[in-house]
């Protein structure tokens, strides 16, 4: 109905303001939107999860999100997106694991566990798939560069970085698809320090076995 496409619109301009209480009023609005739909509406689904990543709640967002995917029909630039920002969610989920429970001691227990075997694989899995289907955001091969780095593949890493830095001086992003300049950088050095360690390494053991 064009009442509800009218909703979801509206819902995706309150979005780009990045505030939690219009984030609020989007998830509210999308809710109703959905209800009228009376069938699939996988932009509605997709933004709501987009509204519950803003207000926090990132299990629901990473459930959205999924259901955007996997039972509902969706186009290829949308779906770039969805797998995005869903690469994206749940590396953050990652993240925060290691800041309450500490790098040997995950103990996430929502819908997924970033201790498991396997998770940054699918984490990159996503990311991957989202550059395969033709997403443009800077944000994602940011996110494929910090599994890399999390996984020691530090050559890999410098590389992403390197082309998510690159991406990111488009002038013609949309608002909310560029990265933090300073973030990416730091995190760039800290691939490139981490590179030269690995051919120090690599090295010093030539040396050893010669």
């Amino acid at each position: 109905p064009y009442s509800v496409k009218i909703i979801n619109n509206y819902a995706q301009i309150l979005l780009r303001s990045g505030k939690r209480e219009d984030a609020a009023e989007a998830d509210r609005i999308l809710g109703v939107s959905i209800k009228l739909a009376g069938e699939r509406y996988p932009s509605a689904v997709f933004n709501r999860g987009l509204a519950l990543s803003t207000l926090g709640n990132k299990t629901g967002a990473v459930r959205l999100f999924v259901q955007a995917l996997s039972e509902y029909a969706i186009d290829d630039h949308s779906g770039a997106n969805v797998h995005g920002y869903l690469a994206q969610e749940l590396m953050e989920i990652h993240y925060e694991d290691k800041l309450h429970a500490g790098d040997n001691a995950l103990d996430y227990s929502g819908t997924y566990r970033s201790d498991s075997p396997g998770y940054l694989a699918i984490v990159e899995w996503h990311a991957l798939r989202a550059l395969h289907r033709g997403c443009k955001m800077p944000l994602v091969l940011f996110t494929l560069a910090n599994v890399y780095q999390e996984t020691r593949r530090h050559d890999l890493a410098v590389g992403a970085y390197t082309r998510a830095l690159r991406m990111n001086q488009n002038p013609y992003l949309e608002k909310g698809y560029s990265l933090s300049e300073t973030d990416a950088r730091n995190m760039f050095a800290l691939a490139y320090q981490a590179r030269l360690g690995d051919c120090k390494r690599r090295r010093r053991a030539a040396v050893g076995r010669g």
